[in-house]
């Protein structure tokens, strides 16, 4: 190829000669939601879905009596945890320096996306925003029923949140926070929460 069959190759065409858009992006992805799906992927980027045969409040209770810190539930999961002991309330969001010290933080998300196991974190079910990065360790709850197959179709329900109750912000989280930036070496915590446990709840 000459070097102007090349250029020609980035140079814009008239825009007569433009291609129409080709419209929205439409999934592939034809499966159906499956929380065993979800529970691969997680597992792949370090979190873990909780499963219990004795029900979900059972196997939080574990890992509450697991856990050696304080063990701290923001306002949009202590309705969810009646039964469950060895936990705090958040205390007043405007004070996110008292959260420095938590062991686990117990949140609720607002849906979860199967393709990449991520969950959806909005400023309704998490006024506590400092506690999803100060705490050591993270319990997200999801309702069992909010489990969608693809990223677009979450961004989509995400999107319409936003119209719906003018959240001023949506957080995705998936699994505990990483980065490798120096030297290459994988460091688990740096910038937020050391593991992640998902436990998907009947509303």
């Amino acid at each position: 190829m000459d070097e102007a069959a090349f250029i020609a190759r980035f140079q814009q065409t008239e825009r007569g000669e433009q291609a129409a858009h080709p419209g929205p992006y439409v999934p592939r992805q034809t499966k159906a939601a499956d929380w065993r799906d979800f529970a691969a992927v997680l597992n792949t980027v370090g979190g873990s879905l909780l499963s219990g045969d004795n029900g979900w409040r059972t196997a939080v209770q574990g890992v509450i009596d697991f856990d050696a810190g304080p063990v701290i539930a923001v306002a949009a999961a202590q309705p969810l945890l009646a039964g469950v002991t060895g936990w705090g309330p958040a205390g007043d969001p405007a004070l996110p320096l008292s959260w420095e010290t938590v062991g686990l933080g117990i949140l609720v998300a607002e849906l979860a996306c199967a393709e990449n196991a991520a969950v959806l974190l909005s400023s309704r079910s998490l006024p506590e925003r400092g506690l999803a990065f100060l705490a050591q360790r993270l319990l997200v709850l999801v309702p069992r029923d909010r489990l969608v197959a693809d990223f677009i179709t979450a961004q989509n329900q995400a999107a319409a949140l936003l119209q719906a109750h003018s959240d001023h912000h949506l957080t995705w989280m998936s699994g505990p926070s990483k980065t490798a930036d120096i030297e290459q070496c994988l460091v688990i915590g740096a910038h937020g929460a050391r593991s992640l446990i998902v436990a998907a709840y009947d509303p």
